[in-house]
Parts: C-alpha cells; structure tokens; sequence
C-alpha cells in the first residue's frame, strides 16, 4: 500500500542543534481558537493561554543555552524567536547568532540535546499538553498541530522584519494563522 509522502519541512542537511536563530510558529490543534481573543487590535490571553506564555517564556529555564523573544501567544497559535547559544551557555562569549561558525561539540549538544531545536519544540508542547490536561482535567486531549514551522534567521535585517512582524500581529488578525 502506498501512504502519501509527508511534505520535508526542513532542511535535510542543517544541524539544527548549532548556534542560530530561529523564527517559529505552532499551530492549535485544528487550529482551534483557545488561547484567548483579540479585543481592539491587542491579543487578550485567556488562562490558557497566560499558561502557554508562561511556559514559552520559561523555556530558557529549561534550555539555559536560548532565549525566546520576541514571541506572541494569538487565540490559535503562538509565533516566537529561539536564538540557540552553545557558546554563551558555557561562559566562552558570545558569538554572532545568525551566522553560526561552527558545530557544537557532543559535550555542547548536551545541553539542548542531539535533537537541538526539534527537542526544544517537543518539550514545549508536551509539556504545555500535560499541564493543561492536568489543570483542566481534559486527559488525553490534543493541544498542538503535530508539526510546526520554523525558518532560520539569518541576518538582523531579517530578524527585525521578524520581530515587527511579531509584535504586530495582533493588530492584523482575521482569525486565521
């Protein structure tokens, strides 16, 4: 039997464990509106989504290597910025995000993980899963679309065309992603 063939959204031959800065988007599941509303062009969160925020904004906590602003958290999706930073993770100085100049080493992968980028998004999303099935006795309930979309960011030209873009997407909703 022949199943159709997923769409590859990444790159085959990127490592996306290296330093780098990544713009990502992740969808609802069913794209269902969820996490609060826009009221007069401004995104007012419900109490899911002040717990989907909160655990966006505490990934850094987990994953001392990131950071992850700017972000948004829509009524049915959540964009935001991940910079990986092996090199300041362990006190050796900060190297240019964008433009990454080398591979971490296995001993630097531990710290996000060899899934590096993938893992993070995976512990965000199980994570918020289970806090929310847990707090609103829902067990087994769907939270996010399984994929997600992510582009490397590779230059501040882009990455400001981003955090605008970022910063008003409320102002441009029409309830859709």
């Amino acid at each position: 039997m022949n199943f159709p063939r997923r769409k590859q959204l990444r790159l085959s031959q990127y490592d996306y464990s290296q330093n780098g800065c990544y713009y990502i988007t992740i969808c609802s599941y069913q794209r269902e509106c969820i996490f609060g509303e826009v009221i007069n062009s401004k995104m007012v969160l419900n109490d899911l989504g002040k717990l989907i925020e909160t655990y966006w904004r505490n990934l850094p906590k987990r994953f001392p290597n990131i950071s992850v602003t700017p972000y948004i958290v829509m009524p049915n999706h959540l964009h935001g910025i991940i910079i990986i930073d092996q090199t300041a993770a362990l006190g050796c100085g900060k190297p240019h995000p964008y433009a990454p100049e080398s591979t971490p080493t296995m001993n630097q992968r531990a710290s996000i993980g060899n899934d590096g980028l993938f893992g993070i998004i995976r512990t965000f999303k199980s994570s918020t899963t289970t806090a929310a099935n847990r707090i609103y006795e829902t067990p087994g309930r769907k939270l996010w679309q399984r994929n997600y979309y992510e582009r490397i960011v590779r230059n501040e030209q882009e990455l400001s065309k981003l955090t605008v873009y970022i910063q008003e997407n409320a102002l441009k909703w029409n309830g859709t992603v």
